[in-house]
């Protein structure tokens, strides 16, 4: 006696939408607002450089007892830190 015969069918993909029937979103915030992302950075990048800049008068003779810079180095190293304060 024959097998019964078995048919598979092709598996039905999403169907397809037409480019009128897409929906649209409103622009993200990041499109919306550029200019207070930009600030929101800029100020962030002024609050760690202050913070580093603070952080580094403490730990500059630690650095010189540890041996890490020698005098030469640190006095150039605390001169730039400090031209930085005075341009602001």
């Amino acid at each position: 006696m024959p097998p019964p015969e078995t048919t598979t069918a092709a598996p039905a993909g999403p169907p397809i939408a037409s480019s009128a029937a897409a929906p649209t979103h409103p622009p993200a915030a990041h499109e919306q607002r550029p200019l207070a992302i930009a600030l929101a950075g800029l100020l962030s990048l002024a609050v760690a450089m202050g913070i580093g800049r603070f952080a580094f008068t403490p730990l500059l003779p630690m650095m010189l007892h540890d041996g890490v810079i020698e005098l030469p180095g640190a006095s150039w190293l605390a001169t730039a830190n400090y031209v930085g304060y005075w341009l602001g």
